[in-house]
């Protein structure tokens, strides 16, 4: 993630939901599968700000910690997590949101900052990681859930 409001934002929100759930990064690892030392990184004061990770990682951290993915990567104010079905596959997804906002990918790569090879990472099966998510939302002007998960979840 960028350094700045909403990578610090991550970090902390994840340290405050722990902390009300009384859960530690042991408890995050058997929980979800996401390695402590992932955990630790996200949390430590230093590397909070260059901290990211994927799409699914935020989803499962999300659904453990009781609260929306759009409030754990900084982007909503609380509320309580939700049903949603499974995160849709994203390379296939993103014409159609692009298509669905009347963006293009021209204009993804230029004002989202996604570069080229990071699209061509996704369409091999690659999956975004949260920093990607945030810039897309900003840039498409559509929730976070459509690019996390299914149509008409």
């Amino acid at each position: 993630m960028r350094t700045g409001k909403k990578t610090l934002l991550f970090g902390r929100r994840l340290a405050a939901l722990m902390q009300r759930r009384g859960a530690d990064a042991e408890d995050i690892e058997r929980a979800t599968g996401i390695p402590s030392e992932s955990v630790a990184i996200w949390l430590s004061p230093d590397r909070m700000a260059s901290a990211d990770t994927t799409r699914r990682n935020l989803v499962v951290l999300a659904d453990f910690l009781g609260c929306t993915p759009s409030y754990l990567c900084g982007v909503d104010e609380y509320s309580p997590a939700r049903p949603h079905g499974a995160t849709a596959p994203f390379a296939p997804r993103l014409p159609v949101l692009l298509n669905a906002c009347g963006k293009t990918l021209h204009g993804m790569f230029v004002s989202a900052g996604i570069s080229d090879a990071r699209y061509r990472e996704w369409k091999k099966g690659g999956e975004p990681l949260v920093s990607d998510l945030v810039r897309l939302r900003a840039y498409l002007g559509c929730p976070l859930d459509d690019l996390l998960f299914a149509p008409g979840k």
